[in-house]
């Protein structure tokens, strides 16, 4: 959220007041990346099957 006593003006301007579509599009893609973090883990398990963080 935007606040209005900014310390850089251009961005109080160019900081959208509506931004839930933007949310919805990072919070989608956040679930993706992670997903695709556990599949790359799975494989590296296969290949490596020592105990890796994660």
């Amino acid at each position: 959220m935007c606040h209005p006593l900014n310390a850089y003006p251009s961005l109080a301007t160019e900081c959208p007041t509506e931004w839930r579509p933007q949310k919805k599009e990072i919070d989608t893609a956040h679930v993706d990346m992670r997903s695709k973090f556990d599949e790359a883990m799975k494989e590296i398990g296969k290949a490596a099957p020592v105990s890796v963080a994660g």
